[in-house]
């Protein structure tokens, strides 16, 4: 369960807010996050607090007995507990650096489950405290993953149902369209003006689970305007499908079908599903940030767009069954 934070991040995500939310359970502990241009930047638990070397060993396979004697030592103090994994070769940087980010993660998701507690947003509150200041994360790229998960968890049915037969339009342009991968950016765009899901996901060359994610994201971020029509009561049919006469089969996706999708991922346009299985993990290392750990500030941001444009185009083309065996 959410006790609300996760449609907060929904919206402060979206805007790209700055401030401080205040998490207050019955018994009595206040808890902060603290937020600057969308990212969180600081975390106070006042109880349940998750360490980074417990996240450490259970992230980043870092032997517990190794981690515990290096704690011990007399210069456990001279520097920050990360630093000394590196320095003694128990965990790489960019270990770290990922175990740091999901230490934010997995404190996010405890405090999303506290139950019940009240929320309150101050975009007056000051910087967190020394002790509270955390790596940067997106909270955009926290609150999309939970969407994520809720429609993989037989969510996506219920909201394709819900919508089936709606005009859906957003209230507000995103703070930041760069935060976007290039399809969103297209649903973000059509979304101006009312359309259905189907409409939508057809003028914007979008999967279906694409459209879906981004929709119910703004409707928990309370930026989706819902109109008009009556829900079906099914799922709309994938734009490109069509109905088969009576007594032929349904034709299946034709194999050069998605060309942008497949140029992406640079396989040919007759490419089958191993080829593109193959063109996909040789990209994904390839544009993997921790293979690229001297490289500028700009080069990673392009890099993490181009991953997610493949990323993108890959899961078009499982959408479409291009890679149905």
């Amino acid at each position: 369960m959410d006790n609300g934070l996760g449609a907060l991040a929904c919206r402060l995500g979206y805007r790209r807010a700055s401030g401080g939310i205040a998490i207050d359970t019955r018994a009595g502990p206040r808890h902060h996050v603290y937020l600057r241009a969308g990212d969180v930047v600081g975390l106070e638990l006042a109880a349940g607090d998750l360490r980074f070397g417990e996240v450490l060993c259970r992230e980043a396979g870092v032997d517990v007995r190794r981690l515990e004697a290096l704690c011990a030592a007399p210069e456990a103090q001279a520097a920050l507990l990360g630093g000394r994994v590196v320095a003694h070769g128990l965990a790489t940087s960019a270990a770290v650096e990922r175990t740091l980010r999901r230490q934010t993660e997995l404190r996010l998701d405890r405090l999303a489950a506290l139950e019940p507690a009240t929320l309150g947003f101050d975009a007056a509150a000051g910087a967190p405290g020394p002790r509270a200041r955390v790596r940067p994360l997106s909270l955009l790229g926290w609150a999309q993953a939970r969407v994520r998960a809720e429609l993989e968890d037989g969510g996506a049915e219920r909201v394709a149902r819900r919508l089936a037969g709606r005009r859906l339009a957003v209230r507000s342009a995103a703070a930041d369209p760069a935060m976007w991968l290039p399809v969103e950016r297209r649903l973000l765009r059509e979304l101006r003006a009312p359309r259905s899901l189907a409409e939508l996901r057809a003028v914007a060359g979008a999967p279906e689970r694409v459209a879906l994610e981004l929709v119910h994201f703004l409707d928990r971020a309370g930026e989706l305007e819902v109109e008009g029509g009556e829900p079906t009561g099914a799922a709309p049919a994938p734009a490109a499908s069509h109905a088969a006469r009576p007594g032929e089969p349904a034709a299946a996706p034709e194999r050069g079908a998605h060309t942008a999708a497949r140029r992406e991922l640079g396989v040919a346009a007759d490419a089958g599903p191993s080829a593109i299985r193959a063109a996909f993990r040789r990209l994904v290392r390839e544009l993997h940030p921790d293979r690229h750990h001297a490289a500028s500030s700009a080069t990673l941001r392009e890099l993490g767009e181009r991953l997610g444009r493949v990323t993108s185009a890959y899961r078009e083309l499982v959408e479409v069954g291009a890679l149905a065996r």
